[in-house]
């Protein structure tokens, strides 16, 4: 459902990676699905600088943001099928207060060194992905169906459906016009703390180190707790029981009148009560960095670092680098609470060496002009890698085997780039400038990404377990054959993506 947004493809067959399942097929609207919405965003900061003596200064200040968030035009004010009137409004975050505060201190109190810190709170701006997706009419059909010929099929078109002597449409939906939105819904937020100093050990030579700590304490996200019946958008793992109380309130008071309504309220306030059960979401980035910049002469500079760090989590963010999925605060990813099986545990940009070095020299060919030569050397951590297979309702890469991370690693990557520049000037204020650029000098093709996909097949996740334990799976009854194992995909673990091969880049740039 929540896997990617399905589409009509020119000749108006239905495509994308939503899966039927067991006797049902499914088929989406010939004509796609296009919303018109709006987001509404209001900021306002205030902030100040206090130096306190000549070398300490503080600085700091708050932001307050409010964002509202717009059903689209079609929609509003229909009706759905239990008579609930679709509201112009699909959220409406307030009091997202942001307090920000560091300080800068030279101990020397002569330039030479300095020692930092900075924590602040940065909300995030909900992107309008997800007014087209939840509040923009989006909705599934599955159908039940005899012609077996058509189950498990994502190419279904609306003809072969209709052919069928059992479809009814509306038999079974995915999705709703107008998503339900938990009434104390609070914003989404990361908090941030670095830590650093410098110090001028010789003349035109200084080191530095910093810490930086990052974590997302709260994320939104749609859930569900009843299978996919009905999905709500909610901040996971928080206490919504007080807005499940009022639902039922609500409930109670239409079920003489409108006894449809008052079951779907009362189903909401379920799976609201149910939240709280949700794993926290935890995205924590820690890193060490040590720096060291070398001014060799006027014109010749060299820069190092090096930093060791760990991403560690269950919540990716508002993209999937494990299955590319791009759909900010729609994720996957507490949709069931199936699909929290095994997801903590090293991220999918977890790469812990990384060290560059830069360095260039310049050459002052006086009226000839200026020659700079220049070279790039890195070195990086390949990424970790997963067990993935197959889900029945949200198909292949949505369900961790084995704990996040557990498969290895690719192989740590170097690379080496150079640059020369040439210029001069052609006037007062006109100058006129030759480059080249060779990425990746040496050609080096090693390995950064491998296939992850362990299985198509359905299969229960193995709770803590590690390679070695994936001759144990079984699969998932949804599969068909209970108790078989899934079928293993030839390719996993092998290499599926390269480093991009050496290229040249010429160019020339005219300043004016």
């Amino acid at each position: 459902r929540r896997r990617s947004q399905l589409a009509p493809d020119p000749e108006g067959v239905t495509t994308g990676d939503v899966p039927c399942f067991g006797d049902k097929t499914c088929t989406v609207d010939p004509e796609g699905y296009q919303a018109d919405t709006t987001n509404r965003n209001i900021g306002a900061y205030l902030q100040d600088s206090w130096s306190i003596r000549p070398n300490f200064t503080v600085n700091a200040g708050v932001r307050w943001e409010k964002q509202t968030g717009y059903v689209a035009d079609d929609i509003v004010g229909t009706k759905s099928p239990e008579g609930e009137v679709v509201p112009e409004t699909a959220f409406d975050i307030n009091n997202m207060i942001a307090p920000r505060i560091g300080f800068v201190w030279d101990p020397t109190a002569e330039g030479r060194a300095k020692l930092m810190a900075h924590w602040g709170r940065f909300y995030e701006s909900v992107p309008m992905d997800i007014n087209v997706r939840a509040f923009g009419g989006e909705i599934t059909d599955f159908s039940t169906t005899g012609c077996t010929a058509l189950n498990n099929r994502n190419d279904v078109t609306q003809e072969e459906l209709e052919a069928c002597d059992t479809y009814r449409p509306g038999n079974f939906q995915l999705g709703d016009g107008a998503e339900f939105v938990a009434p104390s819904l609070k914003g989404q937020y990361t908090d941030e703390l670095i830590l650093g100093g410098e110090y001028e050990v010789m003349a035109d030579f200084k080191m530095g180190v910093n810490f930086v700590t990052r974590n997302m304490p709260r994320v939104i996200e749609d859930s569900s707790t009843d299978a996919g019946a009905h999905y709500l958008i909610v901040n996971p793992g928080e206490d919504f029981s007080g807005d499940a109380d009022d639902l039922r309130n609500q409930a109670a008071g239409l079920m003489a009148t409108n006894p449809a309504l008052a079951e779907l309220l009362s189903a909401r306030a379920d799976v609201l009560d149910k939240i709280s059960t949700f794993d926290k979401p935890i995205r924590d980035y820690q890193a060490i960095q040590i720096t060291a910049q070398q001014r060799f002469a006027k014109n010749a500079m060299l820069l190092a670092s090096y930093t060791y760090s760990r991403s560690v989590g269950n919540y990716p963010g508002l993209f999937s680098t494990e299955t590319g999925q791009l759909d900010p605060n729609l994720t996957s990813l507490y949709d069931l609470p199936e699909l929290m099986s095994n997801r903590y545990g090293a991220m999918g940009l977890d790469r812990p060496h990384n060290l560059k070095v830069d360095g260039f020299y310049q050459f002052d060919l006086k009226k000839a002009g200026i020659l700079t030569l220049g070279a790039s050397l890195r070195g990086i951590s390949g990424i970790p890698h997963n067990t993935l297979v197959g889900h029945p309702l949200y198909g292949a890469d949505e369900s961790y085997l084995l704990p996040r991370g557990t498969a290895g690693r690719s192989p740590f990557t170097t690379t080496a780039d150079v640059k020369a520049t040439y210029g001069r000037k052609i006037g007062t204020n006109q100058s006129i400038e030759l480059f080249a650029d060779i990425f990746n000098l040496f050609n080096t093709q090693d390995e950064t990404d491998a296939d992850e996909r362990y299985s198509t097949s359905f299969a229960d996740p193995i709770v803590g377990g590690d390679l070695s334990d994936r001759a144990h799976a079984k699969q998932n009854p949804y599969a068909g054959d209970i108790g078989r194992s899934p079928i293993e995909n030839k390719n996993f673990l092998n290499l599926s993506a390269r480093q991009a091969p050496r290229s040249i880049r010429f160019g020339l740039r005219y300043s004016f």
